[in-house]
């Protein structure tokens, strides 16, 4: 089993609820799990698609076989997924998840989660998100020369609310093809083929110093105090998000951060 040196899970919400994060621990798998941020107030239970996905794709991979391969292994959770939670019955849902497999050594990245191994990055970015920060930058910078100040978007953000449209709308993206696409998992019962959708595949030793975590971290840094210093910094710098680092939201006066955020450090 990997030795764990250090993790962290926290909500974006002052009040701490809501975090559509997760991280799983087993002898045979190590994962962060980031469900997508809600687009809408819709709840089932009391908690959004983010969350609900998210807990569906950690009892998955608590039942999975230890010696799966990374293609066996997302069509073994979208199944599940597909069996907790159709897309038929509720709300569409999505997640970026990382997966550390001990038995192959390698880690699995769907989404845009983030690793970094031995301090070198591994990260799987979308084309279609860095469109949609920089249209919502674009439109706080209009926002703010017709007069509305940065405390009034703080408030209310209304620059996230001009791109909602486009961001309701890129769940049509998933797992398909084309320069806008990108891999998740989902709960849409298209047939998907993971070998198509391009998952990220790293192998890695043991030996190797490892830390998985979702994109809540804008600046990923060999230990979590690193990382917290950073994320902070930046806040400090540009609490929209729509300069320094720009984002498809920002901090608001009910959050601490622009996203959840999870992390986890270990030796392989």
């Amino acid at each position: 089993m990997s030795r764990i040196i250090e993790q962290y899970l926290l909500s974006k919400n002052k009040d701490g609820r809501g975090n559509e994060d997760g991280i799983f621990l087993s002898d045979d798998f190590i994962a962060v799990i980031d469900g997508a941020t809600a687009k809408s107030d819709q709840k089932i239970n009391g908690k959004s698609g983010g969350e609900i996905i998210r807990d569906q794709i950690m009892k998955s991979l608590q039942k999975m076989d230890k010696d799966i391969d990374v293609y066996e292994a997302y069509r073994f959770i979208h199944e599940k997924i597909l069996e907790g939670c159709p897309e038929e019955a509720i709300l569409h849902m999505s997640a970026s998840v990382i997966i550390f497999s001990n038995s192959r050594k390698q880690i699995w990245l769907i989404g845009d989660c983030q690793a970094l191994i031995n301090g070198h990055l591994l990260s799987n970015h979308s084309k279609v998100d860095d469109v949609l920060s920089e249209a919502r930058s674009l439109a706080i910078g209009c926002l703010i020369n017709e007069g509305v100040s940065i405390e009034e978007l703080l408030h209310h953000d209304q620059g996230r609310e001009l791109i909602m449209p486009l961001l309701k709308k890129q769940r049509y993206l998933e797992n398909g093809e084309g320069e806008f696409a990108y891999p998740v998992f989902n709960n849409s019962p298209k047939t998907v083929d993971p070998e198509k959708i391009g998952i990220l595949i790293a192998q890695v030793k043991e030996g190797d110093e490892i830390v998985l975590a979702s994109d809540g971290y804008p600046y990923l840094k060999n230990t979590l105090a690193e990382s917290e210093e950073a994320l902070a910094q930046l806040l400090q710098q540009d609490p929209l998000c729509n300069k320094v680092f720009k984002s498809t939201k920002g901090l608001t006066d009910t959050t601490l951060s622009f996203d959840d955020r999870a992390y986890i450090r270990f030796l392989v």
